[in-house]
Parts: C-alpha cells; sequence; structure tokens
C-alpha cells in the first residue's frame, strides 16, 4: 500500500476527515481520474454509521485495493452485513463487508 493510502486509512481511523483525488474511471461521470485535466477531489468522512443505498463508501477490499463505488443493495447474512457495490460506469459488482468501509 502506498504512503498516500496508508495516511488516508490513518486520519480516517483517527477520526478525521480527508480531502483526495479519485483514480480510475469506474465513476465516471461523476468522478474523474486524477491524472485527467477535469480530476475530482473527494471529501470522505469517517465512519459514523451504517450506509445505506446510494451512498458511496471507500472500502479496503481483502485484495489490499481500495474503491469508491456506489452501494446498490444492502444484504445480510448471518450476523454480518454486506454492501453491494457497482461504479457508476460498470457493470459488476463487489461485495462488500461492512467491517471494510472506511470512510
Amino acid at each position: 500500500m502506498n504512503k498516500e493510502l496508508t495516511r488516508l486509512k490513518d486520519e480516517l481511523m483517527a477520526g478525521r476527515p480527508v480531502i483526495s483525488f479519485t483514480r480510475g474511471i469506474s465513476m465516471e461521470p461523476l468522478l474523474h481520474d486524477k491524472e485527467k485535466k477535469n480530476a475530482t477531489h473527494v471529501l470522505i468522512q469517517p465512519v459514523t454509521e451504517i450506509c445505506k443505498v446510494g451512498d458511496m463508501p471507500l472500502a479496503l477490499l481483502s485484495d489490499g485495493r481500495y474503491i469508491l463505488h456506489r452501494i446498490i443493495r444492502v444484504e445480510k447474512e448471518a450476523d454480518k452485513l454486506f454492501y453491494v457495490t457497482r461504479g457508476d460506469n460498470c457493470v459488476g459488482c463487489e461485495y462488500v463487508p461492512q467491517e471494510a468501509v472506511v470512510g
């Protein structure tokens, strides 16, 4: 994990909001890659409550990737809460456990 992402996670876990750029095209046309002329800054707040459909949580996946995708469905399996997320510019979904949400 690079230093910028480590700092981002540390700040959020300490309860402080973070301003960051976005990477990739998965949330276009709403959010734009940091390398583009119209790059998007986002304000990421620490997690304070359960997310709902339409929210865009920042999640740290088990493979070490961060994603900022929209929740399209909330599911509960046994006693665990999962968010089904998808980028606005994507067709595939991710299943994100509540505990993976960092902001």
